[in-house]
């Protein structure tokens, strides 16, 4: 039986740096059958030069510009790769992150073994590759056979998978549906809810890892007070989501979210008097000293 293609989608903004260690570990995949696209976002560094030189080496790479008629981020960069692709499973991979040489071969393996719409794998964070941490047994390292189940055990170990730890079915992110582009915060979350969501079945591999670079930089969600709303509106959208399709069942994970944006922006009246709504169910004693304290002046 002739292997189903995979396409592996990078997007990449100013990454050349990183970008030669991503696309090695795609080429040392034990899979062969696979095609990767690199939309570029309108670097500014040495990306394009790069790119000339792995482009030579591997005519399976290709190298994509995302269009100027596309909205700038890496979220189009996305939709637009997909666009381009032709795999029957798709694998989103940042352009500063690693995958381990087994992992398209065990997914696919385990996917089709189990017709799933949806594989995961261990994961671990690193900043050199030779000192990576693998994340230890979570309660989701192995398979549902249901999307609830698969939520409920995210809920209780808080273990959330980065996006390059999945492998998903092109059927699933077509009735799921793309990247939202004017989304810029916590845009992974808000799409592998719809992915989970739409899925029947969800499978594990054992071999297969995923390995997530801490930033050097560390950008936060919180810089700013518009990034903290759009922050809080991403989680609306994933509990408009979940509600919807689970008939208001409560998920812990989605209150922890509530929680620990209160908590990082109690100094802002304006997050906090505009979301009362979203908060009314978090600290509820904390919540009103807040608006006395910020509010009442």
């Amino acid at each position: 039986m002739k292997e189903p293609l995979v396409s592996i989608i990078i997007p990449t903004f100013n990454r050349s740096t990183f970008l030669r260690e991503t696309i090695n570990s795609v080429k040392e995949q034990s899979y062969h059958n696979w095609e990767c696209l690199v939309v570029d976002d309108g670097s500014s560094d040495f990306t394009k030069e790069l790119m000339e030189f792995i482009l030579a080496e591997d005519s399976r790479i290709k190298y994509l510009k995302r269009p100027e008629t596309w909205l700038k981020g890496a979220n189009s960069c996305r939709n637009f790769g997909f666009k381009k692709s032709k795999g029957e499973y798709i694998q989103w991979l940042d352009s500063d992150d690693i995958i381990s040489s087994e992992k398209l071969e065990s997914q696919i393996k385990c996917m089709l073994q189990n017709d799933a719409d949806l594989a995961t794998c261990k994961w671990g964070r690193f900043y050199q590759l030779s000192d990576a941490r693998i994340s230890p047994d979570l309660k989701e390292y192995k398979d549902f056979d249901s999307s609830l189940l698969f939520f409920e055990a995210l809920a209780q170990s808080k273990g959330f998978f980065p996006i390059h730890a999945y492998l998903f079915k092109r059927e699933l992110i077509e009735k799921g549906g793309g990247w939202l582009s004017l989304l810029n915060i916590n845009q992974d979350g808000e799409f592998m809810a719809r992915m989970i969501i739409n899925s029947s079945k969800i499978c594990f591999s054992n071999k297969g890892v995923a390995y997530y670079r801490f930033s050097q930089q560390g950008v936060s969600a919180y810089d700013s007070c518009q990034k903290v709303e759009n922050l809080i509106n991403s989680w609306r959208i994933i509990e408009a989501y979940l509600k919807i399709k689970y008939n208001g069942t409560h998920f812990e994970f989605i209150e922890t979210a509530k929680r620990n944006i209160y908590k990082a922006n109690i100094g802002r009246k304006e997050v906090i008097e505009g979301n009362r709504e979203f908060f009314k169910n978090i600290d509820k004693g904390g919540l009103k000293k807040v608006v006395k304290k910020f509010l009442l002046k």
